[in-house]
């Protein structure tokens, strides 16, 4: 009697599971997220320092004062500062995250391309509130918000789209079931 050997079914890769690609992009948007608060704020922090304000660093969660939560610059500019001071620092929160988002952006890898999306779009959400100390209008807040939300959505669902392509390989499966139906053709 020939041995034979059993022929095992591969087992399926971890990443096939659909609440490992949900953590996977929870996570990352996460991450993407902190990091862009946090770059926000060290571009207010690091141009403070150079233009002349006395800064303490980046508070995360004001336990001391529970009227102020949040994330900020914990910085004191003098008296003397005019509006040319206001817009740098107004600008600079902005500034430091645009090339994270180009970053994200220049990724070869699709789905994480869309990321660059995302974090302009946090971007602009964040420096709505900063765009208030150049142009004293509250619409300039609106209008950033929007503009930001918009890029925000739009970057969401290419990333999960183009994710999805690629994590289950749909467009493969789609031209498999195309190459058999041009088979059947064929035959008939």
């Amino acid at each position: 009697m020939p041995l034979s050997v059993r022929t095992l079914k591969p087992r399926p890769k971890k990443r096939n599971n659909p609440g490992f690609l949900a953590i996977y992009i929870l996570l990352l948007n996460a991450g993407i997220i902190i990091s862009s608060i946090f770059l926000h704020e060290l571009g207010h922090l690091f141009v403070g320092l150079l233009i002349g304000c006395q800064g303490t660093g980046i508070v995360i969660g004001n336990l001391l004062n529970p009227a102020v939560p949040g994330l900020f610059s914990n910085l004191t500019c003098p008296i003397t500062a005019g509006q040319g001071m206001a817009m740098w620092l107004g600008l600079s929160g902005f500034a430091f995250t645009v090339p994270l988002a180009l970053a994200c952006l220049a990724f070869r890898n699709k789905p994480e391309m869309n990321l660059g999306l995302i974090v302009l779009g946090f971007s602009i959400i964040l420096g709505g509130l900063d765009f208030l100390t150049i142009i004293a209008n509250d619409a300039i807040m609106y209008v950033a918000l929007s503009i930001g939300l918009l890029f925000m959505c739009i970057g969401e669902i290419y990333f999960a789209s183009d994710y999805l392509d690629y994590f289950f390989h749909w467009d493969r499966a789609v031209d498999a079931a195309k190459r058999v139906s041009r088979a059947r053709n064929l035959q008939e």
